[in-house]
């Protein structure tokens, strides 16, 4: 989910310093750790995560949570 947005940025940016080189390398890393986890031991999405959303939607706060989660990862890569 992130990783898409992050590449847009980054190639928008055109911002290819070495610490942006690093960060998104390790954002890489982690979502294919994710991911291979998720589908390994829990046959696709982790619990803990249909919980939260079903949180979220009881709240009515579920498109906020995505908006802000997209403008913080912007925000911490236009930083590098």
């Amino acid at each position: 989910m992130f990783l898409i947005p992050n590449a847009v940025v980054w190639i928008i940016n055109g911002n290819t310093t070495e610490t942006s080189i690093a960060v998104n390398v390790l954002l890489l890393a982690w979502a294919v750790r994710m991911a291979i986890y998720n589908v390994v031991r829990h046959h696709g999405e982790d619990w803990r995560y249909k919980e939260m959303r079903a949180n979220w939607t009881k709240s009515g706060s579920m498109p906020l949570y995505y908006l802000l989660s997209y403008l913080l990862i912007y925000f911490i890569q236009s930083i590098f």
